[in-house]
């Protein structure tokens, strides 16, 4: 009596599943290489601070920042520096009047965040390194 095992085709499927369970994981090792993996650096605690012009009633605004970076060198490049970006975002935030109040307003200042922080870090450490700065929470009470 034949095997079933013994089949022609059997054997030949056998043999291409052998091949591609040897081939994923060189194509897994390729896709995790092919490209920069992004990453995300939370700036904590978030952020909270006065704005606007001087007068009997003060406005406080509070954000949660996250820094998008391409690789783990640019985010300990801002771990490391982070009191310094910090310093940056909060004197950014307390500049600020009524306008960040709208969307509009608040991209502005999402925009200009980013490029104070891009230019001290490229300043300390040669890299830009931000790609983004994403607001997490913003809050702002009048």
């Amino acid at each position: 009596m034949k095997s079933p095992y013994s089949h022609p085709v059997l054997l030949l499927l056998y043999a291409l599943l052998a091949s591609l369970s040897l081939l994923t994981p060189a194509q897994a090792e390729e896709n995790a290489s092919a490209g920069p993996k992004v990453h995300y650096v939370e700036l904590k605690p978030p952020f909270v601070t006065n704005f606007g012009p001087p007068g009997p009633k003060l406005r406080f605004v509070k954000a949660n920042i996250t820094l998008k970076v391409a690789n783990a060198a640019d985010a300990t490049n801002v771990d490391t520096h982070a009191a310094l970006l910090r310093n940056a975002v909060v004197m950014l935030l307390s500049q600020q009047g009524e306008e960040i109040k709208s969307p509009e307003g608040q991209e502005s200042l999402r925009s200009k965040i980013l490029d104070k922080l891009k230019a001290l870090l490229k300043e300390e450490t040669g890299s830009a390194g931000i790609e983004e700065v994403l607001f997490t929470e913003f809050i702002i009470q009048r």
